[in-house]
């Protein structure tokens, strides 16, 4: 291939990355491989709003992209499990997530449509600490990761996660709607 052709190639593989790559962190979720399979989990919603009566719904449904090789994965049955913490004060002092507040475990994850990589499992969220557990299978490859969303006054956010890789990216803990500010 000669010059001139080369650079409109290069030039266009490198805004398809960056522009994959924008798309990821534009997620603000936790990035992770899990048996050769590539999960990009977190709320529907970010920054993630609690519950706040006459003000705030407090929906953002538990959200996770799937792929393998970069390819998008349609043919996945997934269930998410989901620990909550009403404080960061007893996220930090559990030890197992049975010291939850709440739990709620095999909730099947469903296809948001015209998507086809892209699960969901509707939920209300509050103030606190969540942390989610997809398992199931995803191309006849048996996936089961575990993360939990980031909140600065953690001593350690990552004691309850479990994957094969981090590839990157977190997701914030909700916050309360009067915490949000504008410009």
């Amino acid at each position: 291939m000669n010059r001139k052709k080369l650079i409109p190639v290069v030039i266009a593989t490198i805004v398809v990355s960056m522009s994959a790559i924008g798309a990821m962190e534009a997620l603000a979720h936790q990035v992770v491989i899990d048996n050769g399979i590539t999960l990009s989990i977190g709320h529907g919603n970010e920054p993630a709003i609690g519950h706040e009566k006459a003000k705030w719904p407090g929906r953002h449904d538990v959200l996770a992209q799937v792929t393998q090789a970069g390819l998008p994965i349609s043919d996945a049955t997934l269930q998410v499990d989901k620990w909550y913490f009403t404080t960061v004060s007893l996220y930090n002092s559990a030890t197992m997530l049975s010291q939850a507040t709440n739990t709620s475990v095999n909730n099947t994850m469903t296809i948001i449509e015209g998507t086809p990589n892209v699960y969901q499992n509707p939920q209300f969220i509050k103030d606190g600490v969540y942390i989610y557990r997809i398992h199931g299978m995803a191309n006849s490859t048996a996936v089961d990761a575990t993360v939990g969303c980031v909140d600065p006054g953690m001593t350690n956010s990552t004691k309850f996660n479990s994957f094969d890789t981090n590839v990157g990216g977190s997701f914030t803990c909700p916050v309360t709607v009067n915490s949000l500010e504008f410009p």
